[in-house]
């Protein structure tokens, strides 16, 4: 049988029809495809920046692991010189006063003894004195001064010979402060907060090692070390010139 024209007309209809569902189709399947892939360029963009990331992390944590360990060993090794300059001068101060107190009670027995001879008085029981007196008016600051420069040039030279990276408190403030302002998490896990006076203590000992607080001046919240650590981990620039 010859089809019609209108059967012809209906075919074709109906095949337009079908294509236009299956073209529709197509292009649902494919903007469900570009959408995959739009979320597969955004989690492969994504996981580059945190491999990046992470790998910063890994190195500065690797870099910070190493920067302990070795610190540490210095500061052990330091410490040692630091307490033995500390008896050193704790000895040395301890004999110097007492000279001067013998000294200035032979001086006073000495005047007591004048006056007593001037108005005819009777003596008390005169001290030992063992030599004549090394000691004139002014001589006993003078030679704590002495004292008091030999172990400040000693105190400074006990850091000459490490790594620059150690050779400082503001060095090493610096590589801690770091880790908290890049990595608080981490900072706050690891409790550096309990572990930095350790680490500190021998800068401080260094600097103060000939200091005595009842006489001296700077106080101790004019030394450096307290200048330096004072604004530890603060970001704000006004904060840390309150």
């Amino acid at each position: 049988v010859v089809p019609t024209y209108e059967d012809l007309e209906r075919r074709l209809q109906e095949s337009l029809s079908n294509m236009k569902v299956s073209n529709a189709a197509k292009r649902n399947q494919l903007l469900k495809v570009q959408e995959s892939i739009d979320i597969a360029e955004h989690t492969i963009k994504k996981c580059e920046s945190d491999m990046k990331s992470y790998s910063g992390q890994y190195t500065f944590f690797q870099e910070m692991k190493s920067y302990v360990l070795d610190l540490t060993d210095c500061l052990e090794e330091k410490v040692k010189e630091i307490e033995t300059l500390e008896k050193q001068f704790n000895n040395s101060y301890v004999t110097t006063v007492n000279k001067a107190r013998k000294n200035k009670q032979i001086r006073k027995q000495k005047e007591y003894e004048k006056i007593s001879a001037a108005l005819n008085l009777p003596t008390a029981v005169k001290h030992e004195n063992n030599g004549e007196l090394s000691y004139q008016k002014g001589s006993f600051k003078q030679e704590v001064m002495a004292l008091k420069r030999e172990f400040e040039q000693k105190s400074r030279a006990v850091l000459e010979d490490v790594y620059e990276e150690f050779s400082s408190i503001y060095q090493v403030k610096s590589k801690f402060q770091q880790w908290k302002w890049d990595y608080i998490e981490a900072y706050n896990q690891a409790n550096i907060a309990l572990f930095l006076p350790q680490v500190f203590s021998p800068y401080v000992r260094i600097e103060t090692l000939t200091w005595t607080p009842f006489v001296d001046k700077p106080f101790f919240d004019q030394m450096r070390w307290w200048q330096t650590l004072f604004d530890y981990g603060l970001k704000n620039e006004s904060v840390r010139r309150i």
